[in-house]
């Protein structure tokens, strides 16, 4: 075919038809799908810290008590598998951040309504909130081991603390972040207060909460941690810091990595949950 009589049929696509409509457009080509990329990147970015990482141990020359390589860690995770102290600690560490995760974020939605209704309440509890905020945990920890012993309960106590502040902020900002018109809305069909709760402040304030829920969550680890190395008979915070006492890097870097694994863990099911929890907005954004 010709150059001019392509260029007369690629004329002719656009040519307005009889009936004033225009003639059909080719439909527009799939977009490659992300899940496949999705689905491997986190494989890759493990794959390359992995090599890094063996790739600067060897290159430095540093003993293994200094830094020892992947397989060296690995091989030691397997001689210490047997014995059953890795589950132990692991779910020590694992039972202290869940109960003082969930007391925190309770009490933290309860307060955060309390501060969000109330200018009374939060000029009243705002200064204690900063000042626990001000202090390290690790400052009051000994006090708290000192006062409720080197047990549970000074660890769930600790992790209900450091969580508590985060979700007492997240839920005050979200309820007040709520449409002033959907609550007027509300206040015309003269909607109780468990209704407004319900319907309009809790769905709103959902994203905050959620963004809450994901900083507690890995904070909770935390708490239990530092309350593991102040005192402790067990957890993966006993574990790294009697492990680092013995010179036993390669045990170390186990109990580290567990560590790692149970906080990536917590956000991801603190994430997923938040997916589910919020597809009607992504499903109104697609409409």
């Amino acid at each position: 075919m010709s150059l001019a009589g392509a260029k007369a049929l690629d004329r002719a696509d656009s040519i307005e038809v009889p009936d004033g409509s225009l003639s059909p457009e080719p439909a527009p080509r799939p977009r490659p799908s992300r899940h496949a990329w999705e689905r491997y990147s986190l494989l890759v970015s493990l794959a390359g810290g992995l090599a890094f990482w063996w790739l600067l141990a060897v290159l430095t020359g540093l003993p293994k008590f200094v830094l020892p390589t992947p397989p060296e860690v690995l091989l030691r995770m397997l001689d210490y598998l047997p014995s059953g102290q890795l589950w132990l600690h692991f779910r020590t560490t694992i039972l202290e951040a869940v109960l003082g995760g969930c007391i925190g974020v309770l009490f933290g939605l309860l307060s955060g309504y309390a501060l969000a209704k109330s200018t009374i309440a939060e000029k009243i509890v705002a200064p204690y909130l900063v000042a626990s905020q001000s202090v390290p945990v690790v400052a009051f920890t000994p006090v708290l081991i000192l006062w409720f012993g080197s047990g549970l309960v000074s660890k769930v106590i600790i992790c209900a603390v450091i969580v508590f502040f985060p979700m007492t902020i997240s839920t005050m900002v979200g309820l007040r972040a709520v449409d002033p018109g959907l609550l007027e809305l509300m206040e015309t069909f003269r909607a109780g207060r468990w209704q407004v709760l319900r319907m309009v402040e809790a769905p709103a304030a959902l994203p905050n909460i959620f963004g809450g829920l994901k900083v507690g969550g890995t904070l909770s680890i935390l708490g239990a941690v530092v309350g593991e190395f102040v005192g402790a008979k067990a957890g993966l915070g006993f574990l790294v810091n009697y492990s680092a006492f013995q010179l036993d890097t390669p045990l170390m870097f186990v109990g580290l990595f567990c560590l790692v694994l149970l906080g990536v863990s917590v956000f991801s099911l603190i994430s997923l949950a938040e997916r589910r929890a919020l597809r009607w907005r992504t499903i109104g954004r697609r409409r």
